[in-house]
């Protein structure tokens, strides 16, 4: 079996690696560099307005409609059954962007940790600013709950990182080196599974 990212497998894997069952892990999506938005930034983006570029409109997803269309262009749809997709985006907040004549061209989610995630535009429909519009629609949507406005990027995403580095409001997640209070280090965040051979002790 492959352990999913939710907390019933979080418990199940604990409970089988306290009986010795043996894990392969498995690299499944990369490093991530996190950012997140303070207090200061955060209270800068609420008082901010946000409007579609002409031929666009602000909209939300129709989950039985769009779910399908939206895990087919999805870079990590091999890790992921539809299901998982189409779950969140009916639990979860999202925003996405239309052209006037209602298609799909932009949009941002939320995953089961809380963090932004997902980010996508359609190939004809970039280069207008539209990933950027969904970003501020999202992370306004979060802080206005008073929730913490963070987020993932896969370190392959060179374009997005350098964006988001120059961007005002975005500051990137440092911790403290232990022992060296002046020394702060990077953080990467990896996603990993862990698959259990059944039938199989360490």
């Amino acid at each position: 079996i492959i352990l999913q990212e939710s907390f019933t497998g979080y418990f199940q894997f604990l409970e089988l690696q306290s009986e010795g069952a043996p894990f392969e892990t498995v690299d499944a999506d990369g490093n991530f560099i996190p950012f997140f938005m303070n207090e200061e930034h955060k209270q800068k983006l609420l008082e901010m307005d946000f409007s579609a570029p002409e031929g666009f409109k602000i909209g939300s997803i129709d989950v039985p409609i769009d779910y399908e269309k939206m895990y087919d262009v999805w870079p990590f749809r091999a890790l992921t059954r539809p299901e998982t997709l189409r779950k969140r985006l009916e639990e979860l907040p999202s925003v996405c962007v239309r052209a006037d004549d209602g298609r799909l061209a932009s949009w941002f989610t939320i995953h089961t940790f809380g963090e932004l995630t997902h980010l996508y535009t359609l190939e004809h429909f970039r280069g207008k600013g539209l990933g950027l519009l969904v970003e501020n629609l999202l992370s306004q949507m979060i802080a206005r709950e008073g929730l913490h406005v963070f987020k993932y990027v896969v370190e392959t995403n060179v374009d997005v990182i350098r964006r988001t580095m120059t961007h005002p409001l975005w500051s990137r997640w440092m911790s403290m080196k232990e022992g060296k209070d002046d020394v702060q280090e990077d953080v990467i965040w990896s996603f990993s599974l862990f698959k259990y051979r059944k039938g199989m002790r360490n």
